[in-house]
């Protein structure tokens, strides 16, 4: 192949006015400021500076036109170049920076290919679509080799590279740029070699200098050129994942180049899955931990964190409670296991069960045991299914659901989860189910108040249940929506629902797995709202995390149906009553009550309110404020308004992560779910780590900007 083609071979042949050097005075580098000067990227860089925290290395770091904006941000730079002549340009612009940025910067000339540093960097860039210059696959091997053997355990690396579907044959730019003697003509051509793996670039400077002098300069690079999925295949046999992948340019609304952010992968085999994240991603994303106490856990790194999560929203009592640590270690040197198949039983599993009918906030007298959240959801669909079967009634066997709920992740519980990921990837779902809008706040007209919106989502069940006129068996709810953000709908609204379950004759399921056992301030969530539940859903909180434990529990009318007709339950597991699970559960309600942390759940929930509504007030992202007792959501919202995305809301969580505090990602929010016994110093300080992240960053376009 050429190394000019097209026009620039023609003028190459024509003239003995070109330059051919790679700088020339350094008016190159001056050239090359000027070609990207109007790029978002050295923001991009400074935004990636500033989540990374720490010493920076720059590769390639040329004439200094990132690395200035970094020492100017006060971050520690060190700076390797091939070229001394690049080197020197930098030293004199450092002549004219103040002595305390001369002092953080670093320069090292030193071949890309193997350099070796004498420390570690939280973030590693090689700016400039540089990486690409090296277009022999073994060198840019070697390339990220030194990179990862030079970055910490959760450093960065970050380099910039065109969109390779973008790439024609043949394609020609004009750009009219000022520099800073003069004004500049620019015409870059690309060309692409697909079978080659190569493109070439050739940059043509007309330069007219305000000493009047003109110089004509073709500039030749050779880049290297990936199929898809290339690059991505060597950053992971290098040992990186792609983090994120930010655009940096674009053309008539298509990205012509991305800026790739990568972390180190680890070398060791995984072969543990995690829910919902995809395999590609771990270990990457995990943090490990390995011990804990109260609210306060500690990474394989030895790195503490506040769980202001619970876990997932289930260790009411705290972490290392000895108290239902002794009982169940006493349990198992007694009856370590226990079946309620084939009419066995244990005492832990009945006198948890007696105990579980005293506490409901509602006359429920039948209790089944399950092992799970998503197992006590399961039970209750089946359930009500048998329920109005045995009322000659077969044909009444729908179950209605909200849009932002979240249940469970068996086949019925995830049938029944409106915000269930990705449900069609496993087939046909369970049939009978009709979906209604959950009374979200963030979707309310501006015109209308928030009551009379979440009656208007009310009537959607009114309007199902006459469409389907005796088909409606059950309506499923959580009386207040967790993952969709710490929802909590009026009192009309659940008044309403009420009314209308009891004239369509509709069983009432409440999902007080996240919200019981003290979590809103009271043993069970209902009794704020006056609900009065047919079948109650229970879980995560009633162990206090500690082993696996779910309940159902059901009303008279139920199970008096069942009686009459002789029939079981059509459900078991092998696990169901398990006596030292039934024993982690009947300790859990000890605590509670022994330590009264239902009433420290009410006291330390109006604490929070206060602080984050006082939060709120400094932040222009957060656009509201949801909380009952310890379960509280900060709604989030970009500059426009707009909620927030997904992807905004993960670096949020991300960001807390980093400052040590555990929160959890919901819909447009953060949650926070911590332990009862969090202390009021421990609420101040997740609340100013979350007021310190918010302030950090800019919501905006459906991205995130660092300030």
């Amino acid at each position: 192949m050429p190394n000019y083609w097209g026009p620039f071979a023609q003028l190459k042949e024509q003239t003995n006015a070109i330059l051919e050097v790679a700088n020339y005075n350094g008016l190159m580098a001056e050239l090359n400021d000027a070609l990207f000067i109007d790029r978002s990227d050295i923001a991009y860089y400074v935004d990636l500076a500033k989540e990374a925290g720490g010493p920076i290395l720059e590769l390639g770091c040329g004439s200094g036109r990132v690395t200035l904006p970094l020492l100017s941000g006060g971050y520690h730079v060190t700076g390797v170049d091939n070229s001394q002549d690049m080197l020197d340009i930098l030293s004199k612009r450092m002549q004219h920076r103040s002595r305390e940025e001369q002092s953080r910067l670093t320069m090292c000339r030193e071949d890309a290919r193997n350099f070796q540093l004498g420390n570690a960097f939280s973030l590693v860039i090689f700016p400039y679509c540089s990486l690409l210059l090296f277009t022999d696959p073994a060198d840019r091997k070697s390339i990220l080799k030194s990179v990862r053997r030079h970055l910490t355990s959760s450093g960065l690396f970050a380099f910039d590279a065109p969109v390779q579907e973008s790439l024609n044959q043949e394609r020609i730019f004009e750009l009219d740029l000022p520099i800073e003697s003069g004004k500049t003509v620019v015409t870059l051509g690309i060309k692409t070699y697909h079978e080659q793996k190569v493109m070439l670039e050739n940059s043509l400077f007309q330069v007219a200098k305000s000493t009047n002098k003109r110089y004509t300069i073709l500039e030749y690079k050779k880049l290297a050129l990936f199929a898809e999925g290339e690059l991505e295949q060597e950053l992971q046999e290098a040992g990186f994942y792609v983090y994120k992948r930010i655009p940096t340019l674009s053309d008539n609304g298509k990205t012509l180049r991305y800026l790739y952010v990568c972390g180190k992968s680890d070398t060791d085999t995984y072969p543990l899955w995690h829910p919902y994240m995809p395999h590609n991603q771990l270990p990457n994303h995990v943090l490990t931990l390995v011990s804990g106490q109260g609210c306060r856990v500690t990474d394989q790194h030895g790195k503490t964190y506040i769980d202001a999560s619970g876990g997932l929203w289930s260790v009411q009592c705290g972490l290392g409670n000895t108290y239902i640590i002794d009982a169940i270690t006493k349990q198992l040197s007694t009856l370590s296991y226990g079946t309620l198949f084939a009419g066995r039983g244990n005492e832990p599993a009945l006198a948890l069960a007696r105990k579980l009918v005293e506490l409901a906030p509602y006359p429920l007298e039948w209790v089944y045991l399950t092992g799970s959240g998503s197992e006590s959801v399961e039970l209750s669909i089946k359930l009500a299914r048998q329920f109005w079967h045995f009322a000659g009634l077969a044909n009444k066997n729908r179950i209605v659901y909200l849009d932002q709920s979240y249940h469970g992740t068996f086949f019925g519980s995830m049938g029944v989860s409106g915000l269930y990921p990705a449900k069609e990837t496993v087939g046909p779902g369970l049939p009978g189910l009709d979906c209604i809008n959950a009374p979200n706040p963030d979707n309310c007209p501006p015109n209308q108040d928030y009551e009379t919106y979440a009656l208007t989502c009310a009537e959607q069940l009114e309007t199902v249940a006459r469409l389907k006129s005796d088909q409606i068996a059950a309506f499923i709810i959580e009386p207040v929506l967790g993952s969709a953000g710490v929802v909590i709908p009026p009192q009309a609204y659940f008044d309403r629902i009420a009314e209308i379950c009891q004239r369509h004759n509709i069983l009432l399921i409440v999902d007080e797995i996240a919200t019981g056992f003290g979590r809103t301030g009271a043993w069970f969530c209902s009794t704020h709202f006056g609900i009065k539940p047919d079948i109650m859903l229970l879980s995560k909180g009633i162990t206090s995390g500690y082993l696996p434990l779910g309940a159902t529990l059901f009303s008279a009318e139920i199970g008096n149906r069942l009686l009459a007709h002789g029939a079981g339950i059509m459900h078991g597991s092998s696990h169901n009553g398990n006596p030292a699970c039934c024993v982690a559960a009947l300790a859990t309600i000890d605590v509670l009550t022994n330590q009264q942390l239902i009433k420290r759940a009410r006291e330390a929930g109006h604490y929070v309110r206060e602080l984050l509504e006082q939060m709120k007030n400094e932040q222009p992202n957060v656009s509201g404020i949801r909380s009952l007792g310890l379960m509280a959501g900060v709604a989030l919202c970009q500059n426009d308004h707009k909620p927030a995305t997904k992807e905004q809301v993960a670096v949020i969580y991300e960001l807390l992560k980093r400052k040590g505090v555990l929160a959890y990602p919901a819909v447009s929010s953060v949650v926070f779910f911590p332990a009862l016994t969090i202390t009021d110093d421990e609420l101040q300080t997740v609340v100013q780590k979350l007021g310190e992240v918010l302030s950090s960053v800019q919501l905006v376009n459906n991205g995130t900007r660092m300030r």
